[in-house]
């Protein structure tokens, strides 16, 4: 009889909310394990005052649900159904329809002081419905249904509105393709990069900036990225940027001097003699380097002041027309000649001393520029000085695996005849490995001769070669009975 009072309160359609609470004993909430169908009509039938004085014990909270229920009884029901004031129904507005986007929705009840209380899934509200604050906004499709709650009255009948609500279209920016011209750049080449980007998505907007960066010689993962500061809102914001396939950017061919040779004649001199200069300059660079000057000093205040200012400068400058990449210069010469008081001194050759040649980091005096200590001796007089005045080999510039031939070349300094003991070549000491040897030669005062002194087979790399004369008789200079030079073998 409840579940008919009810609907003639409510209408035939009407579905009471799921029962929260268990208010006569005889009408539990559950039964078996699963919910009782009919607690929910008797609890709204409570809540609308139609059962309260029509043989319900309200007292003992018993409603009797297995007794048979009298004519009596049931007119009472249906009377409560027909008379009892219930709470005028809310008015839902806009009242449903297809939204794109969310929706804001109002709920109004036409009587002051009533509660709204709401679904959004088409069921019943009840008393433990969510309350209707003032404002409501639906972001997905919905079944509204609403109802007023008023003291002293019936719930209100439902009021019920069908939203079907679609998202808002949103752009999806996407890098497609990433393409670089040229394929193999150099450091300092100007580089053309095309993105490809496209919007995948449903609504348009205008793509930001679209970065990529190239940075010095190296391989480098090229990558096309836009919207960088993600001011676009996209349905997918995971496809925005698209990394391409190794890039590598290779150093430009450039020149690189590098002096390669810094020799001295006599290797030892005595003092007021003259000494001449000569060296070579290598390109090892891979391109070639135009034309530029080269300047031997001597005892420059630095090797910075005499690739800057030419302090110390011995002769002219001499010119280089071109050196090809790889290529080592002709021997070049002072020009002229210097002499100078005993003592120790120092021999610098420079190259490119204007600066002419376009070398990147490797253009300073520190690469540019050789230098070498050399001593002038006093020979006392009445005194023999057998000197190591000059190491040659031939030929002048070696293969990897040639065999070099060397020749030693002494004088006699002094102004007494001697006997030269043993004259030998070694190889990265006075001591090192023996290239050749003789032994027993006299020389006269101011004598000076050229001595074969061995051979012998190198692989690539520079070698420090030492060519030594020993005396049996005690001689008052020693320190010229050693010289040395440096040979290149590439």
């Amino acid at each position: 009889m409840a579940v008919f009072a009810v609907r003639v309160m409510h209408g035939a359609e009407f579905r009471p909310p799921e029962a929260w609470e268990q208010i006569f004993d005889d009408v539990p909430l559950s039964q078996d394990g699963q919910a009782n169908w009919a607690a929910k009509w008797v609890n709204e039938a409570s809540y609308d005052a139609i059962v309260q004085n029509c043989g319900a014990d309200m007292q003992n909270k018993r409603y009797f649900p297995d007794r048979p229920v009298t004519r009596g009884e049931a007119a009472c029901m249906l009377y409560f159904a027909l008379t009892n004031a219930k709470a005028a129904a809310p008015g839902i507005s806009p009242n449903g329809g297809e939204f794109t986007g969310p929706a804001p929705v109002s709920l109004t009840s036409a009587a002051s002081g009533a509660t709204i209380r709401y679904t959004q899934d088409g069921t019943t509200p009840g008393l433990k419905s969510e309350v209707y604050a003032g404002s409501l906004t639906l972001s997905n499709s919905a079944e509204l249904t609403a109802r007023a709650f008023q003291d002293g009255m019936a719930g209100s009948d439902v009021s019920r509105a069908l939203f079907t609500i679609s998202a808002i279209p949103q752009p999806d920016l996407a890098v497609l393709d990433l393409v670089a011209t040229p394929e193999s750049p150099m450091v300092g080449q100007e580089v053309a990069l095309r993105v490809t980007v496209k919007n995948e998505g449903g609504a348009g907007t205008e793509a930001t900036s679209i970065s990529v960066t190239l940075s010095t010689a190296g391989a480098y993962a090229l990558s096309g990225e836009v919207d960088i500061y993600n001011v676009v809102a996209e349905s997918n914001e995971q496809n925005n940027q698209r990394v391409g396939a190794s890039y590598t950017v290779v150093e430009a061919p450039r020149a690189d001097l590098i002096v390669s040779e810094l020799k001295l004649t006599p290797l030892n001199a005595v003092e007021w003699g003259s000494i001449s200069f000569s060296g070579k300059v290598k390109n090892q660079g891979n391109a070639n380097a135009g034309g530029f000057w080269v300047v031997f000093c001597v005892d420059s205040e630095s090797m910075d002041q005499c690739y800057g200012n030419q302090d110390g400068q011995v002769g002219e400058a001499q010119r280089i027309s071109s050196l090809a990449a790889g290529a080592t210069s002709a021997p070049l010469s002072s020009a002229g000649s210097w002499s100078g008081s005993a003592g120790v001194h120092t021999a610098y050759l420079c190259a490119d001393i204007l600066g002419e040649v376009s070398e990147g980091s490797n253009e300073s005096h520190t690469s540019n520029c050789v230098s070498k200590a050399f001593t002038v001796y006093s020979v006392p007089a009445g005194q023999p000085d057998l000197a190591v005045i000059d190491l040659a080999w031939s030929p002048a510039d070696p293969s990897p695996g040639a065999s070099a031939s060397f020749t030693i070349t002494i004088a006699n300094y002094g102004t007494t005849a001697t006997e030269a003991m043993r004259i030998g070549c070694h190889l990265g000491s006075p001591s090192g490995t023996l290239i050749g040897e003789t032994w027993l030669i006299a020389f006269m005062p101011g004598e000076t001769r050229a001595i074969a002194c061995g051979s012998r087979n190198f692989s690539a790399g520079t070698y420090e070669i030492f060519g030594v004369v020993e005396t049996e008789a005690p001689e008052a200079v020693t320190g010229d009975d050693v010289g040395s030079e440096k040979l290149r073998v590439d």
